[in-house]
């Protein structure tokens, strides 16, 4: 009972745009009476349950959250950030090759799938050196670059990539060329290339 009650004040608290996470109650009893008390919070429609372990209060403004913002409030309880897919780094470049089937993210970690709103996304797991740079301009680049076919994967569409690119964009590639997969490193080097991405005047 307590541990119902803990929870709900909690929850009484919270913004009422504001997503939670199962793991965030964890403190105020054993798992499984954490999830019954979630479960009947859920049954007497006092709080929405967006994705397995993820909610939102109810109310009468109640505007459900994206796809998006769910699966970040998920990755998050889990101590991961989502970052764009590379499909979609893709098009964001005018390279596109198609989109992905689903709502699709990267993280650090293994790959797993989940639905939010009866919706299935998938988080694809990718090493650190194609997500170390994050949804920064250079770090879609990144992703962009090896989400393209291996017949693709050319000093032309690399220059295409980086041609919309500040400065600033273009030397934080090549500052991260260390944390590259050996392929595109090769590329940023080969022949003229680093004056052709206008790293050098």
């Amino acid at each position: 009972m307590w541990t119902a009650a803990s929870i709900r004040r909690h929850i009484t608290r919270l913004a009422d745009d504001q997503i939670f996470s199962t793991r965030e109650f964890l403190t105020y009893g054993l798992r499984g009476a954490v999830d019954q008390a979630l479960y009947r919070l859920v049954k007497s429609k006092y709080i929405v349950r967006l994705a397995r372990g993820v909610f939102i209060k109810n109310s009468k403004t109640l505007q459900l959250p994206s796809i998006k913002d769910i699966a970040i409030a998920k990755a998050r309880a889990f101590g991961k950030r989502l970052s764009m897919h590379g499909l979609d780094a893709l098009d964001k470049f005018g390279l596109s090759v198609g989109g992905a089937e689903f709502p699709s993210f990267v993280a650090l970690g293994t790959t797993s799938s989940f639905k939010a709103l009866g919706v299935q996304v998938d988080v694809r797991g990718l090493a650190p050196r194609y997500i170390r740079l994050g949804d920064s301009t250079a770090g879609l680049a990144i992703r962009a670059m090896r989400q393209l076919p291996k017949s693709r994967r050319t000093l032309i569409d690399l220059n295409q990539t980086m041609a919309n690119m500040f400065r600033t964009d273009r030397e934080t590639m090549w500052r991260s060329v260390w944390t590259m997969p050996s392929w595109l490193s090769d590329l940023l080097y080969n022949g003229n290339s680093r004056c052709a991405i206008g790293i050098i005047p």
